[in-house]
């Protein structure tokens, strides 16, 4: 879940890892998103936690966290 959420931080903002492998801080680099969410600022903060005890413990509850967000913040276009 870790590596999930730190593609989605990086297809979110465009930040890369540094030389080390390590990301920036999320929540500094998502605050460069201020349309996002919190849901889903929420749910790669957590994803991208330091400490795997603060990470979501499954697939399922990543994805159900994205999905609570993102839901909001899809707006429906008419062709």
């Amino acid at each position: 879940m870790y590596s999930l959420a730190l593609v989605a931080l990086s297809c979110l903002t465009g930040a890369t890892p540094a030389a080390d492998g390590r990301f920036p801080d999320p929540v500094r680099l998502l605050r460069s998103r201020p349309e996002l969410p919190a849901r889903v600022v929420e749910a790669v903060v957590r994803g991208a936690s330091a400490d795997p005890r603060d990470r979501f413990g499954s697939r399922g509850e990543l994805v159900a966290s994205w999905r609570s967000g993102h839901r909001r913040a899809v707006r429906r276009v008419e062709a």
